[in-house]
């Protein structure tokens, strides 16, 4: 009985837990996205930057 008793709590504990690792995971998928977006924006920005300035003293 006291075996079925702990089996029971511990499930119940990991359907709480498992709850809590999507949580995290998902926050830490969407901070992942959010970095690998502004790094490519800023790597995009500098390229084009860079092209703008070579352009311009080519001109001149």
């Amino acid at each position: 009985m006291g075996l079925m008793i702990m089996l029971g709590y511990l499930q119940q504990l990991g359907a709480h837990f498992g709850a809590w690792l999507y949580f995290i995971a998902s926050g830490l998928l969407f901070a992942e996205a959010a970095l690998l977006v502004g790094w490519t924006r800023l790597l995009a920005s500098s390229t084009r930057d860079r092209t703008h300035t070579t352009r311009c003293s080519d001109s001149s």
